[in-house]
C-alpha cells in the first residue's frame, strides 16, 4: 500500500491474491518477502515449503526454491519464515524453520552463475549495443547481477569515435597536399604565414550521434568507429587561425556545407 494508506484505505495485490492455496498464482501463509533492485518480489510461502518469485506486475508466481515437499533434504524446504538475497553469490538465503544449515538456495549458485554468464555472453556477442537494461529485462535477471556478470566476463563499454567520411581518393588527395606544402615551404619559408587555417563546430540538425548514448560491450576494444557525413544540415560557429593571431569566431545562421566553407 501507498505511504499515505491513512488517507487513502486501497492498495494493488503485487502477490497471491487468488485464494490460498498451491497454485503458480496461489499463496499459503506467506511470512517474510524481499524485493530486489528491479521490482521483483521474493515471498516465503510457508504452507507450501517455497520460496515464490512474482515479476513486476505478473499474475503468477515461479517457484525459485523448495515446492517438492516438506522436509530437510536439498531440494526441500520445512515451512521458510524469511529470505534474503545475498547479492555477491546471487544466490538466496532461506531462514527454514526446523532445518539448523538454514543458509541455501533453489538451485546450484555455481550452475546458475554459469549458465547466465553463458546467456550475457551470446547476447552481447549478437548484438553488442543492446544496452544493459535491455538485457536485463530479456535474461530476467536483476541489472546488478547483469553487471556483476559483464565484469566477470571483462565485457567494457566502448564508445565510438566520430571521424569525417571519406571518398575513395581522399587519401591520396590529402598525401598530395602534405608533399606539395612540404616542398613548397621549402622554397618560400614564408609561405605558413600568409595561410588561414580555418575550423567549424557544427550543430547538426538532424542525425547526429550522441556518443554517450552509443556504447559497444565487448572484451576487446573493437576500435568502434562512426563515419558523419558532412553535408547535412547544420548550423555552425567558424574561426580562423593565421601568423596574425585569431579571426573570429563567427556564428553562421545560415546552414553551410564543408565546399561552401572552402570557397570563403
Amino acid at each position: 500500500m501507498r505511504k499515505n494508506a491513512k488517507r487513502q484505505q486501497c492498495g494493488i495485490t503485487v502477490a497471491g491474491g487468488n485464494r490460498r492455496g498451491n497454485g503458480i498464482n496461489q499463496l499459503s501463509d506467506p511470512l517474510g518477502l524481499y524485493v530486489d533492485d528491479d521490482q521483483t518480489i521474493y515471498v516465503a510461502d510457508q504452507s507450501n515449503h517455497r520460496i515464490v518469485e512474482w515479476k513486476r506486475g505478473a499474475t503468477s508466481g515461479q517457484v525459485v526454491a523448495g515446492g517438492n515437499g516438506q522436509g530437510s533434504g536439498d531440494h526441500q524446504l520445512d515451512n521458510p519464515r524469511d529470505v534474503l538475497i545475498d547479492k555477491e553469490r546471487d544466490s538466496l538465503i532461506i531462514c527454514d524453520r526446523s532445518v539448523e544449515d538454514s543458509p541455501r538456495s533453489g538451485r546450484p549458485t555455481t550452475v546458475r552463475i554459469e549458465e547466465n554468464m553463458q546467456l550475457v555472453s551470446e547476447t552481447f556477442a549478437q548484438n553488442p549495443q543492446m544496452s544493459q537494461r535491455r538485457v536485463a529485462l530479456e535474461l530476467g535477471i536483476s541489472r546488478r547481477s547483469l553487471q556483476r556478470l559483464m565484469q566477470d566476463l571483462n565485457l567494457k563499454p566502448y564508445k565510438p569515435r566520430l571521424l569525417q567520411a571519406l571518398n575513395e581518393d581522399d587519401p591520396n588527395r590529402r598525401l598530395e597536399f602534405c608533399e606539395w606544402i612540404l616542398n613548397s615551404t621549402q622554397e618560400d619559408p614564408t609561405l605558413l604565414d600568409r595561410i588561414l587555417w580555418t575550423d567549424e563546430a557544427t550543430f547538426q540538425i538532424n542525425g547526429r550521434v550522441n556518443r554517450h548514448n552509443s556504447v559497444y560491450w565487448s572484451d576487446t576494444n573493437p576500435h568502434f568507429i562512426i563515419e558523419q557525413e558532412l553535408n547535412v544540415s547544420q548550423a555552425m560557429a567558424w574561426g580562423v587561425i593565421w601568423s596574425n593571431g585569431v579571426v573570429g569566431p563567427f556564428f553562421l545562421k545560415v546552414m553551410l556545407h564543408q565546399k561552401s566553407i572552402l570557397r570563403c
